[in-house]
């Protein structure tokens, strides 16, 4: 099982259904990774890969963005290790507010 986490920058999660709507119009857009995803999306990844395979909080690496989104799907024992990497940075970057979802 998987926890799947959304990094969206902030000044499109307004609200949660704004948050929402604009992390699955970036899924369908298909879009290249702006510099900001793709260096946050690197950064979470690089912390990652220092890890042992049991310490590691990503299921799927190295990550990438998606136009201005960046999605982080981990495994659920490691949804707190996961977050103490994410928040951190995501606020740095201006993105501010996550959305997730389990699968």
């Amino acid at each position: 099982m998987s926890y799947d986490f959304w990094l969206l920058p902030a000044k499109h999660c307004q609200t949660a259904a704004a948050a929402r709507a604009f992390a699955l119009a970036q899924n369908v857009a298909d879009e290249p990774a702006t510099s900001i995803a793709s260096s946050l999306a690197a950064d979470i990844s690089a912390v990652n890969a220092d890890l042992t395979e049991e310490q590691g909080f990503l299921s799927v690496t190295p990550l990438s963005g998606t136009g201005t989104a960046v999605f982080v799907p981990s495994p659920w024992r490691r949804i707190q290790d996961a977050r103490d990497v994410m928040v951190p940075r995501a606020f740095a970057a201006d993105y501010g507010n996550m959305t997730h979802s389990s699968t």
